[in-house]
């Protein structure tokens, strides 16, 4: 069964965060974007979010606007159902011919064909894309200005149910060490705890650093260095502590398969917002699973539409997949609730599509 996509419309949205959010290098207390609903002849609609992050993001808002709303001036669009989903969605003219190739634009468009043509079938946007995971664990990111809160936030995640904690580190990496050390004592052995160091170490100290956490076991460290070429020259996958990629892989797949296969990368971080949307990272995830890596999907402190999207795209993964860091962000307090999300893991929706009530951002 094809589907007709016959209008297209682009909502913006944005407005101060209740508290701002970030990494290691900077933050952000503003976040904006835009929701793109596609509709068939017969009243149904599909939504998708487009929100790059400024200063994270390798494109624009304002490209990514132009985009789509080119793509639905080339309106109406004809979709054959005979193949798959993910056939449909690499036949897509739009690719190529209205030059639809931003990043988080790209990722909307999908977002909202697959929400569609799911609300006509009845499935969920992951049964749409193969095989449906039960449950995925959601990792819980830490909080807090000194070591005490930070441990406080830990304890409060185990506490609720989390295996997974992660930390974003790269300002004193020998406090980090500490609380580091601090943590594990803490929460001991069984609970993961992993290390984003968003590419703040200097390549030269990256075995130095790697070398000191590895007796307290840390699940991996995301994006050490700025440069990974250098990471792998270091001789950093001999520190038995695995490493993951995210920024990296937004210049393409060459250089995450040099260190998959060189053994170098153990973990591959998969944001749909920054990626391109569903393809780029089902494809990624295949390749890592058949280096013997593992996948993880997280997000740019995305809406809700995109959040509900990263959470069907978990659910579809193939390979290991480890826990996901898909929980509502501290800045996102509205919005309609994502079925997908419970307290500490996603789960299938039961519902077509996204599984999501349309979102009209005030």
């Amino acid at each position: 069964m094809g589907i007709s996509v016959l209008q297209g419309e682009v909502l913006p949205f944005g407005g101060e965060l209740p508290r701002p959010v970030g990494n290691a290098q900077r933050s952000w207390s503003f976040r904006e974007g835009v929701i793109l609903r596609l509709s068939d002849g017969d009243g149904v609609i599909g939504q998708g979010e487009a929100a790059p992050l400024p200063g994270y993001s390798p494109d624009s808002l304002e490209t990514c606007r132009e985009q789509i709303l080119a793509f639905c001036r080339a309106l109406p669009l004809k979709l054959s159902g005979d193949g798959s989903a993910e056939e449909m969605l690499r036949a897509l003219p739009a690719w190529t011919a209205l030059s639809v190739a931003a990043p988080a634009a790209r990722f909307a468009v999908e977002t909202a064909l697959l929400d569609l043509w799911g609300k006509r079938r009845g499935v969920s946007i992951s049964a749409l894309l193969g095989t449906v995971r039960q449950r995925v664990p959601i990792s819980a990111l830490l909080s807090g200005k000194t070591p005490e809160q930070v441990l406080a936030s830990a304890s409060e995640a185990v506490g609720r149910g989390m295996g997974t904690v992660k930390l974003k580190i790269g300002r004193d990496f020998a406090r980090e060490l500490g609380l580091v050390r601090r943590l594990r004592e803490t929460l001991g052995p069984r609970i993961e705890i992993r290390l984003d160091a968003n590419r703040s170490w200097p390549a030269r100290q990256v075995v130095e650093h790697l070398t000191a956490l590895a007796p307290l076991r840390p699940e991996f460290v995301e994006e050490p260095c700025a440069d990974p070429i250098l990471m792998d020259a270091s001789g950093a996958g001999s520190c038995r502590v695995p490493l993951a990629l995210d920024e990296s892989l937004q210049g393409g797949d060459a250089l995450a398969l040099g260190l998959l296969e060189a053994g170098s990368c153990q973990v591959l971080v998969l944001k749909p917002m920054a990626l391109g949307g569903f393809l780029r990272c089902l494809d990624l995830a295949r390749l890592a699973a058949l280096h013997g890596a593992a996948v993880l999907v997280t997000h740019l402190f995305d809406g809700p539409v995109a959040l509900a999207a990263a959470a069907e795209l978990a659910l579809a993964l193939p390979g290991r997949v480890l826990a996901c860091g898909l929980s509502r962000h501290p800045g996102m307090t509205a919005g309609p609730a994502i079925p997908q999300l419970t307290a500490t893991e996603i789960v299938p929706s039961g519902r077509p599509g996204l599984g999501l009530a349309l979102w009209s951002p005030s």
